[in-house]
Order: C-alpha cells, then structure tokens, then sequence
C-alpha cells in the first residue's frame, strides 16, 4: 500500500495540470466513498450535510454566505458514470488542449469554466419563471462546466482538428462540441436542469476564452496572477540571518532547479504553440516572456 500512495504522490507532484485536475476530481470521489461507507456502518447519514457547505444552491443567501461554493462544488460527483464521463472529456479534451496552449491557459480556463456555469446557473434560477419549484430546491455539483469550457475553447481554436473514434472514424473537435451542446438542449427537461444551465455557462466562456485568444488576450491571465500570489505565501522564507547575495535569486538548490524547470516548460511551449500556430498566435505576455529570456 505504502508503494501505491508513494507512486501516486510521486505521479501527481511531477504530472501536468491535466494530471492535477483529474487526480483531485477523482481523489475527492474515493475519499466520498471511503466515507459514506465508514458512515454506513455507523448507520449515519453524512452527504447532506457534505452538500450543504460544498455544493452550489441557487438560494441566494446559501450563495453569499458561503461564497466557496462557487469552486468546491466542481470537484464533487453524485456517482461514478458522472464523473467516468466528465474525466474522459477533461482528458482527451485537455491533451489537445495542451498540444496547442498552455498548462497555466488550461487552468485558468478550466476555474474560469467552473465560476461562469456556476453563476449562470444561480442567475437563471433566479431569473426564469420556469422553474416552479423554491429556489433553494436547486444545487449543482460535477466539473462538467470546467470541462465544457476546455472542449469548447480548444474546439474553437482548432475546430478541424480530427478526433478519431470507435465505429465513427474520423470526427472534428467543433463536430464533438456541438453534439455535446445539443445533447445537452435533449436532455434539458430530464431533471437536471441546473447541471445543463452550467453547462452552458462553461461552454460559453470558452468560445470567448478562444475567440479572445486569437487575438492576442489571455482573459483567465488574472486567474494564474491570483494563484501565483498565493503559491508565494507558501514558499519556505529565508532565515532571517541568512546571507543574501544581490544576484542570487533562488534560496536554495531545491528552488532553483524549481524554477529553472518551470522557466524551461514555459518556453517550450511558447515554442510549441509558435510551431503549430505561428508568432502571431502568442499572447502579449508570452511575447514578453520570450523577448525577456532571449536576452538572457
């Protein structure tokens, strides 16, 4: 067992955001059934009261007062066709993805992909007459609108790009996107509604994310800014009496091998994405970024 958790931990600490992503959407299924097993046998009954603090209720006091719910409720699934379905999307979609952008784009999309349906679905529940039943009846879980939002965003950057499948042979991205929508319109009246509003959400910051993109604007860039604030609160600090040398960045062998390696990944895939889609397709940051390490 001890060699499983290392080889896992060793997995998830040197994969690819991709990797992340699909490491902490199924961690927190196993740990859910671990759980309400555990709480099954002590004859307790623990999901609603799971949900009420991480699921995302159109009710807007639940929505205000637990402000959080906006992202956990991502991460969250209500059985195992769920989420199989949901991580096969986020992979083939998110392996695509990454041949044309970039890890820090796919992650920025994929938060940028879960808020949009979260707040659609809360704003339509609220807003439309058609849903009959008392708004804190409704509340939604699943990465589906993160997902939605990776397959529609690579689908419009790349939309003939050809996916090969079973029994269909060869199927173009903007094809998969759009029978994903429009099974999402059949199934709307299924009892799901509020799953399918967010859905929609996420796909639709993702043809923006795209369209944006091409030309020349990184629209999630303020997300990865956020997350790079808060990764530099948790990074070890100096002793207070250490020495520190004026050209000297990094604090140790550890940090700088860090930060050489993500330095490096960065470039190769401003160079990868050059390759495929030519200069013009870079971001001005990632322009930047390039001039910047090309005088060094």
């Amino acid at each position: 067992m001890n060699e499983v958790i290392e080889k896992l931990k060793y997995e998830f600490s040197k994969g690819t955001v991709l990797i992340k992503l699909l490491f902490l959407n199924v961690g927190v299924f196993v740990f859910m059934l671990i759980l309400n097993f555990a709480m099954h046998l002590l004859d307790i009954e623990i999901e609603p009261s799971i949900w009420s603090y991480f699921a995302l209720h159109a009710d807007g006091v639940e929505f205000v007062t637990k402000p959080w719910t906006l992202l956990t409720y991502s991460v969250f699934h209500s059985g195992f066709n769920h989420i199989l379905f949901n991580m096969i999307l986020l992979y083939l979609g998110g392996q695509i993805f990454l041949q044309y952008l970039n890890q820090r784009q796919l992650l920025s999309l994929y938060i940028l992909g879960v808020i949009s349906g979260g707040l659609l679905f809360v704003v339509s529940i609220n807003a439309f007459p058609i849903f009959s039943n008392p708004v804190d009846f409704y509340s939604i879980i699943g990465a589906s609108a993160g997902v939605m939002a990776v397959i529609v965003a690579i689908a419009t950057y790349v939309p003939n790009y050809s996916v090969r499948l079973f029994l269909l042979g060869n199927v173009k991205l903007w094809h998969i996107a759009v029978f994903l929508l429009i099974m999402d319109l059949v199934q709307f009246k299924s009892g799901n509604e509020g799953g399918h509003i967010s859905h929609f959400g996420g796909a639709l910051i993702g043809y923006f994310y795209a369209k944006q993109l091409k030309n020349g604007k990184d629209i999630g860039a303020w997300i990865n800014n956020i997350i790079d604030k808060i990764t530099v609160l948790f990074k070890p600090k100096a002793h207070p009496f250490q020495k520190v040398y004026k050209n000297e960045t990094p604090r140790n062998d550890y940090e700088y091998n860090l930060t050489k390696k993500q330095h490096e990944e960065k470039i190769d895939d401003i160079l990868g994405k050059i390759s495929k889609s030519g200069y013009e397709s870079l971001t001005s940051d990632e322009k930047d970024f390039l001039f910047k390490a090309g005088k060094k």
